[in-house]
């Protein structure tokens, strides 16, 4: 940056830029410092926090790998400060090819807690809960705890307000017990010291659709690894098995889930397991994460699931999404959003060729599609 002129008139700017291609730089040494909270002891050792941004002493210095260092560590949540920047003595001498990096870090809180309840027309009173360790066991590892319940009011155990919830939950019979989900994830920033984020969840879950069916998930677990192989485009490996049994009238088994043979359906009403394996790739060009006011995000996801990978049931699913957003005014964004999918039975286990699992099948309407429309 040469030089900039800023009308503050028309709210604009003029920017030089001149670049001078020169030497190869190489990292001479990192220095690291990082503040704690107030009142506080340092969480996370200089030590790890060298392991975890993507420069290293010896290495070419490459300007991405700075920025995604900082990406890094924000995304940790573990430090309210970020920056990664050439400490002023790189600039001289003006032949020397050797840099240092100067690491500038406020630590944030390690915990957190949140809390939410509400009340909803099918879910009656919900509620749900979140807690977060961010140096679980040291090295700036993950811990997060999620519940949630719902059916709250009309469901065993926690009944008894019956007339504060809708009509058509209190007649529908699989709201008879509340819903729950329970699950505790971890995340390791680093494997063996290379660029690759595992995560492992395990979780229980009892969910239900209004007057369709209850999934029972006894006991599930999903193991993951993320790579990031471009700047901004992640791929992730994730193996999801799961055991647990669908509950459904005879008439929706037939009508909905395409099996209508007595046997097949006595069969799938008891505990299955469910494995999947799946391949996601994710680009993002925005100019802000969390914010976005130009640009567009595309994800790509294939699952498979077959007795080859410890499956009761066959199939194939591909999903795609497309965002896009633009801004109108300093106040005005206009985002778009673009979902395609498909599901293919590949067979399934006791003559239910045609069952897909109500989890994985594609809806309209309900909370992640149509809003203001029933799921389905």
């Amino acid at each position: 940056l040469s030089g900039y002129e800023v009308d503050e008139v028309s709210n604009r700017a003029t920017v030089d830029l001149q670049f001078l291609p020169g030497r190869a730089m190489r990292i001479a040494r990192i220095d690291v410092e990082v503040q704690p909270r107030e009142g506080k002891s340092l969480e996370i050792p200089e030590a790890e926090v060298r392991k975890l941004i993507s420069l290293r002493v010896g290495e070419i210095y490459r300007e991405q790998e700075l920025f995604r260092s900082q990406r890094d560590l924000y995304q940790l949540e573990t430090y309210a400060h970020v920056e990664i920047r050439l400490a002023p003595d790189s600039l001289q001498p003006p032949g020397d090819s050797l840099l240092a990096v100067r690491v500038v870090l406020s630590e944030a809180a390690m915990h957190s807690v949140r809390l939410g309840a509400g009340w909803a027309t099918l879910d009656c009173f919900r509620a749900q809960g979140r807690f977060v360790d961010r140096d679980f066991i040291g090295g700036a590892r993950r811990l997060e705890v999620n519940g949630r319940l719902s059916k709250i009011g009309v469901g065993y155990p926690l009944d008894g307000a019956e007339p504060l919830c809708a009509s058509q939950v209190r007649n529908d019979i699989f709201s008879d017990t509340v819903n729950y989900y329970a699950g505790a994830t971890v995340r390791q920033p680093l494997l063996f010291g290379l660029r690759l984020a595992p995560t492992l969840t395990l979780f229980t879950e009892r969910y239900s659709e209004l007057d369709a069916y209850l999934r029972n998930t006894t006991i599930g677990g999903v193991a993951s690894i993320t790579r990031e192989t471009r700047p901004r485009m992640p791929v992730t490996l994730a193996y999801q098995l799961e055991y647990g049994r669908t509950e459904a009238a005879d008439a929706v088994f037939c009508a909905v889930f395409n099996v209508c043979e007595l046997q097949a359906i006595s069969e799938l009403t008891q505990n299955n397991r469910l494995a999947t394996a799946r391949v996601s790739v994710s680009r993002e060009r925005t100019d802000n994460v969390y914010d976005p006011r130009r640009g567009d995000v595309v994800r790509l996801e294939w699952r498979h699931s077959s007795p080859l990978i410890g499956s009761d049931f066959r199939f194939n699913k591909w999903t795609g999404e497309a965002s896009w957003y633009k801004g109108l005014s300093p106040g005005v964004t206009f985002a778009s959003r673009l979902q395609l999918g498909g599901v293919l039975a590949l067979g399934s286990l006791h003559g239910a060729d045609d069952f897909v699992p109500p989890q994985e099948r594609m809806y309209g309407g309900g909370p992640n599609s149509v809003r203001g429309y029933r799921q389905n």
